[in-house]
Formats: structure tokens, sequence, C-alpha cells
């Protein structure tokens, strides 16, 4: 039987070494965020702190439709594919409609924050996927500037299910209104 064995000062200096990599590598995806450009120094520092690795599998869940909101998403690796559950169909079958594809940089999760009800679509890891989450309670408290921002993109996600669903998607259950 064969033991290995680290000291103190080895595991130490291993773990700074995975913390700046992490740190560094989300730097440089926030700022490329479009969204997320204008935060300074300590804003994205804070941000940093709090995001999560977050890794999926193809074909895993990461959303489901209907549930509460409980974190947000960035795609820093790989792509999600949008999709929402229509129960309007004449079999009366439930059938999943896929309405987007989001890539490295884009964002998912938001609009459940933004509007405080339950999540307005499915999201699927299509291949493997890398995400950096946050949790409601750091969303809320450290994306409040980029807020407006995001409630002015609400209109484009009724757009995408009516683009997906056709003209009835005016008239599901699912709620992307912006709210007041």
């Amino acid at each position: 039987m064969v033991l290995a064995a680290q000291d103190r000062v080895v595991f130490r200096h291993a773990l700074l070494h995975h913390a700046m990599e992490k740190t560094s590598l989300y730097e440089s995806f926030i700022k490329s965020v479009p969204i997320l450009q204008h935060l300074n120094d300590t804003e994205r520092g804070r941000l940093v702190d709090a995001l999560e690795p977050a890794l999926f599998r193809s074909g895993d869940r990461i959303l489901r439709q209907g549930d509460p909101a409980d974190a947000f998403y960035f795609v820093v690796s790989g792509s999600v594919d949008i999709t929402v559950t229509r129960t309007d169909t004449a079999d009366s079958e439930p059938a999943e409609v896929k309405v987007n594809e989001l890539h490295k940089g884009s964002y998912f999760g938001e609009l459940a924050l933004l509007t405080q009800r339950p999540r307005a679509a499915n999201v699927y890891a299509r291949g493997c996927v890398t995400c950096a989450r946050l949790s409601v309670e750091s969303f809320e408290r450290l994306l409040g500037p980029c807020v407006p921002a995001m409630k002015d993109n609400i209109p484009d996600y009724k757009k995408q299910l009516v683009g997906a669903l056709g003209q009835e998607a005016g008239n599901t259950h699912i709620a992307v209104d912006k709210p007041s």
C-alpha cells in the first residue's frame, strides 16, 4: 500500500494557486459579458467572490420551468438549450419546444429573479457545460446596477416565445411580462 502525503505549506500553496486561477478566469469572463462591463474593480471583485462553479453533463437539466428562482447563471464554457413546455397542444400531451440556444458569455435565470415569478423555461446542458452560479441573495446584493438593463431585455423573451410557439404564445401561462 502506498500513501501519499503533502505538508501544510504545499497544500496551502496549491489551494491559493487554484483560487487565483478561478479569480483570474472569472474576472476576465465578467469583463466579456456586456451587461457587466460597467462594474468597477471593487464590484467585479465582489461578484467574482460570490460566484460558484457549476458543472453539467450533456442532457442535464439545469433549470426546470415552474420552479422557484434560486440562482442566476453565466455560461463559462459550452452551450445550453432553452425550452418551454407547452401544455396547450391539441393532443393534451405536454411538449417541449426549443426557443433559444446560449453559448459562452451568455447568462440565464435572471427572468425569474427580476419578475419574482417561477422559472419561465427549462435549461439543458448541450454537451459538457461549465457555469458560474450566483445565488439569489448575491444577485440582489451585487447586481443591483445591472437590473434596469436586464429588465429592458424582458420583451425579447416574449418575442423568442412567439417565434418558437407562434402567436398563441402570447396567451400561454408563461409569465415573461415586464414587472411594474
